[in-house]
């Protein structure tokens, strides 16, 4: 999850870290965690987090993703395809 962020010279403090895990609804226990110890679906959880890291401005979501679709409309994570390309 930090690495990406290092790239573009920024560091993740470990609250920022824990925030992006429980925003994936995931403890903070899993920072420190292989990904080959984790379920398929908080493998997913954790790229999502690793995503948010990055900050993107757009983030495109495949159906793997189709389960968040209720939780990111709600706090305004992304937008739908289709009012995407409306705006677009």
């Amino acid at each position: 999850m930090r690495y990406g962020p290092t790239l573009e010279g920024k560091t993740l403090s470990e609250a920022a870290v824990t925030g992006l895990l429980r925003l994936a609804d995931l403890d903070a226990s899993f920072a420190n965690k292989s990904i080959i110890g984790l379920s398929v679906g908080q493998a997913q959880r954790v790229a999502l987090a690793r995503t948010l890291a990055n900050e993107p401005e757009v983030s495109f979501c495949d159906y793997a993703f189709v389960l968040f679709n209720c939780l990111a409309l709600e706090y305004g994570l992304f937008i739908p395809a289709k009012k995407f390309f409306k705006l677009w």
